[in-house]
């Protein structure tokens, strides 16, 4: 556990709008995620969060984007924004534009509004934005021809995991995410789903608890502490898998789960191999999916092609572009074999399950115990 707590620390450094605004024994780090002509022009530029807590998550991310970029001899450089603010982020774009960048790779809801707003503005770059699509204050969606977004299914991703969770014995679950966000609501509603069709053929009964809690609450350390605190009285209560559907949950699930003997299950990247304490993770494949889009993009001579442009595309099993950690290294499971996981993949993969993103259909197979 140490290591993973170590982990997370080390990755999450601070950086400002540059990768030349680090403190001096991050230099060489940080130098490898920057790579201009002698101008110092670059022509894509990659978006972080400001948020510590997420900075494993973009590095992971980039860093098998870089392998395609690197190969194919593309500039590039990486941007984390100073402050966790919209402004902040629009600074970034901007930043980027005038260094000039051709391709600005994001994430997330920062990005939307700023995209729904610059993307008219600088019609010669191409904006990919990832888990998110430009909208602006009042939710309107729009989206250039010069703007290409990618969303998966994260209900798929629940279903697995709450699937594999009952399968290998566990019955009293629960979901911890952030309230008014569709992500973390499609997870949910996957994770009972899956869970719901395990306990039917395992012919047991599970308990699910749902605790949501708002955003803001994760940038306060004392209400970090408080959500620690009831983590572990989570698992005192006989809660066995934590289901963390954000990143910064999920740390704090680990260092509640290693002091009261319990097991979570995140989202988004791998961190298996990190601490036994993390059962598996349901993974996006980001990196392919960028990848894909890139390829997509330089073949048709620096712009969106039409089945890209100003689209937005919804990946998971099908496209192999979601799973289960543990398939090739690492699989933590004893009774959930890597078969019986193969043969639910390939059922999600053939569209063989419809899995409602709206309401769970009823069973009595699954317990819903009041959340917090």
């Amino acid at each position: 556990m140490k290591k993973f707590i170590l982990g997370l620390a080390f990755l999450c450094c601070s950086v400002g709008l540059t990768a030349c605004q680090v403190r001096d024994k991050e230099q060489t780090e940080r130098e490898s995620f920057s790579k201009t002509d002698q101008s110092g022009i670059y022509e894509i530029a990659f978006m972080e969060e400001a948020e510590e807590e997420e900075s494993i998550f973009y590095r992971n991310v980039w860093e098998g984007t870089a392998e395609y970029v690197k190969k194919n001899q593309i500039t590039y450089h990486y941007y984390r924004p100073r402050e966790n603010t919209e402004k902040a982020y629009g600074k970034a774009i901007e930043a980027a534009v005038k260094r000039g960048a051709k391709i600005i790779i994001s994430k997330g809801e920062f990005f939307e509004k700023n995209i729904y707003r610059l993307q008219d503005e600088y019609p010669r770059v191409q904006f990919l934005l990832l888990d998110g699509e430009p909208k602006n204050e009042g939710g309107e969606k729009k989206g250039a021809s010069n703007v290409h977004c990618i969303l998966f299914k994260e209900e798929e991703a629940g279903y697995l995991a709450g699937y594999a969770a009952v399968c290998e014995g566990y019955t009293r679950l629960s979901v911890w995410g952030i309230e008014k966000d569709s992500k973390i609501d499609r997870y949910g509603y996957g994770f009972e789903q899956g869970a719901g069709a395990a306990a039917e053929k395992m012919d047991t009964r599970v308990e699910l608890k749902y605790c949501y809690y708002n955003k803001s609450a994760l940038d306060k350390d004392e209400t970090k502490y408080e959500i620690s605190e009831k983590m572990e009285h989570c698992f005192l209560s006989g809660i066995q898998i934590i289901f963390a559907c954000d990143n910064r949950l999920m740390n704090l699930a680990a260092k509640a789960a290693e002091k009261r003997e319990g097991k979570v299950m995140g989202v988004a990247i791998d961190l298996a191999q990190e601490s036994e304490i993390l059962l598996a993770s349901t993974v996006k494949n980001y990196t392919d999916a960028i990848i894909m889009a890139l390829e997509d993009l330089y073949n048709n001579g620096g712009m969106w092609p039409n089945e890209r442009a100003g689209k937005t595309v919804t990946l998971g099993a099908k496209e192999e572009m979601l799973k289960l950690s543990g398939g090739e290294k690492i699989w933590r499971f004893d009774n959930f074999s890597k078969l019986d996981y193969w043969k639910i993949y390939r059922i999600l993969k053939n569209e063989e399950i419809n899995i409602s993103i709206t309401s769970v259909p009823g069973t009595d197979r699954v317990k819903i115990e009041g959340g917090e």
